[in-house]
């Protein structure tokens, strides 16, 4: 009976539990505790584990739910990319589709994000390399959906790309490199003509 007692606070001494919520008297005669133990503790206990689900639930949702509100307490988008290096790590490949819409809405973005996530040691690995280009690659997968105006230009990005050419060893992750400036470059063509003309009036 003590473990149903310290889960039930109501059942060690009912009619002065009650008299102190203002209930009934000391002398209001109540059931006996050992007949209404099981079932208060069994409602008590069903409520409680309601509760902590619920309580699970939330506690789920909430990085979505945070990278989904990147404006107002993460200018930088740094949870959506942290939480796509995370997915993209240990040469596994996760796709979300709510997060490479993100991504697409980010551009230049990116890199600025990696720049502060990432070490200049991390950004010379060569197993990490291919997990960031690729998210590079995919915020300009469609530069017109860039949400940022001045995102749309990939200058942070070029800067990136051309560090790492300088930095990291490897034939294969120089051809990585090569192509994934080859990939922005090309995606952003109009982009870059745009501004030209903008330039020459």
């Amino acid at each position: 009976m003590t473990a149903a007692t310290d889960f039930c606070p109501l059942i060690g001494q009912p009619s002065q539990r009650l008299a102190e919520m203002g209930g009934p008297p000391q002398t209001t005669q109540l059931r006996p505790s050992a007949e209404i133990s099981t079932a208060a503790c069994t409602t008590e206990v069903f409520m409680m584990r309601t509760m902590l689900i619920s309580l699970l639930s939330i506690l789920a949702l909430t990085p979505l739910l945070n990278a989904q509100d990147e404006g107002a307490g993460d200018p930088y988008s740094l949870s959506i990319v942290r939480f796509e290096l995370k997915m993209n790590s240990g040469g596994r490949r996760v796709v979300h589709s709510w997060s490479q819409k993100r991504l697409t809405q980010l551009g230049d973005g990116v890199s600025v994000a990696l720049l502060k996530i990432l070490s200049p040691k991390d950004l010379k690995d060569p197993e990490r390399l291919s997990e960031y280009l690729s998210l590079i690659r995919s915020s300009f997968a469609s530069p017109d959906t860039v949400s940022i105006e001045a995102n749309k230009s990939p200058q942070v990005t070029l800067f990136l790309l051309g560090w790492l050419r300088q930095n990291v060893t490897g034939s294969a992750s120089q051809a990585l490199i090569e192509q994934t400036e080859e990939f922005v470059r090309l995606q952003t063509a109009h982009i870059a003509k745009g501004d030209q003309g903008s330039t020459s009036r």
